[in-house]
């Protein structure tokens, strides 16, 4: 089980956490140190406090996502792996996510609306990676043409050479071959797809928006655009070997 402090708070309220931030961002990170560094008391929006019991007096906000200082983490850089890729960077293109599939925490803590962060501060955060490979964590990298364009766009504009990993919906891959055939060509070597389940009662079950055929068929395109693939399922105890048949023609 994930403990979230913004979708479950009271995970973290015992006598060893003296402040819990429900919520980050910019503004409320630079207070909390200010007031630190002063010895003032911490009332800030988004943080909960042992002084005070925990006690909540703002609304939830989803995280501020916040461009990296990646010079900070120079002495490890190196050392940085995803899927045996390394050394590699982490980035984002947007925050929240459209599906709402029933068994994911992220757009429950994101938000249920894809949102893409300004251009501007993805091409400074593309310009001060070192890094050959870039892991996106997006919840879905590729989950629209305009997405996958505007940062070949800026890859191009700026003649970068990468290469991209990243998470990758089945209905994302159906609805933008061509775009992701241009991404392809601007580095895009692996996805890890959720297919998730090779029934249709569990796919439903799941609120995925996308049936067993249509996991077949971007398996294919995938396999003809040469990309790799990490598969994920979600494996039940009751399977059996005529659960997985159908692995075999993907």
């Amino acid at each position: 089980m994930e403990l979230k402090p913004n979708l479950n708070p009271q995970a973290f309220m015992e006598s060893s956490v003296d402040f819990i931030f429900k919520f980050s961002t910019s503004d409320n990170i630079q207070s909390f140190y200010e007031c630190l560094s002063s010895h003032k008391p911490i009332e800030i929006e988004g943080i909960l406090t042992k002084e005070k019991s925990y006690s909540e007096t703002f609304e939830n906000q989803v995280n501020e996502y916040i461009v990296p200082h990646r010079k900070s983490t120079s002495s490890y850089r190196s050392f940085y792996s995803y899927f045996g890729y390394k050394p590699v960077a982490i980035m984002g293109l947007a925050q929240g996510c459209d599906k709402q599939c029933r068994f994911c925490l992220r757009w429950r803590i994101e938000g249920g609306k894809e949102k893409i962060f300004d251009t501007h501060l993805i091409e400074e955060d593309l310009l001060n990676i070192e890094e050959d490979t870039i892991m996106i964590f997006d919840n879905d990298m590729i989950s629209t043409s305009e997405k996958i364009h505007m940062l070949c766009d800026l890859l191009e504009k700026n003649k970068l050479k990468k290469r991209f990993i990243g998470y990758g919906s089945v209905n994302a891959i159906m609805a933008n071959k061509e775009a992701i055939k241009r991404f392809k060509k601007n580095g895009l070597v692996a996805l890890l797809v959720g297919y998730e389940s090779f029934s249709e009662t569990e796919m439903e079950y799941y609120q995925k928006k996308s049936k067993v055929t249509d996991n077949l068929d971007a398996a294919a395109f995938l396999k003809e655009q040469k990309i790799d693939v990490w598969a994920s399922f979600m494996a039940h105890p009751k399977w059996d070997k005529a659960d997985l048949k159908p692995l075999e023609n993907m």
